[in-house]
């Protein structure tokens, strides 16, 4: 089985655009004839101008679509934010029913 290699290099480079902050990484990775040709026909479908944002395309649909939320990074910032909170002392079940009905 005939395998392509893509150069994505271990160098880390730090764009900022507006407001939000960006690293970028490299790395050689190698990858199936058919992954190659399924991100060649994904990059002419949308548009890319470079398999790198074909890459990033795809496995962010990937995190949208598959990914089970705890693994997701926003969940995992709101749960950190949640245990950061103070907590609210109850006492018993007849004090919580008084509290939120």
């Amino acid at each position: 089985m005939r395998k392509n290699t893509i150069l994505i290099n271990v160098n880390a480079m730090l764009i900022c655009i507006n407001t939000e902050v960006f690293l970028l990484v490299k790395a050689i990775v190698d990858i199936q004839n058919k992954t190659n040709m399924v991100l060649n026909i994904v990059k002419a479908k949308h548009g890319f101008s470079t398999k790198s944002e074909t890459i990033d395309f795809v496995v962010n649909r990937y995190e949208e679509d598959l990914l089970e939320p705890e693994l997701r990074p926003e969940y995992i910032e709101k749960m950190q934010k949640i245990a950061k909170e103070k907590a609210i002392y109850i006492g018993s079940v007849a004090n919580l029913r008084k509290r939120y009905e």
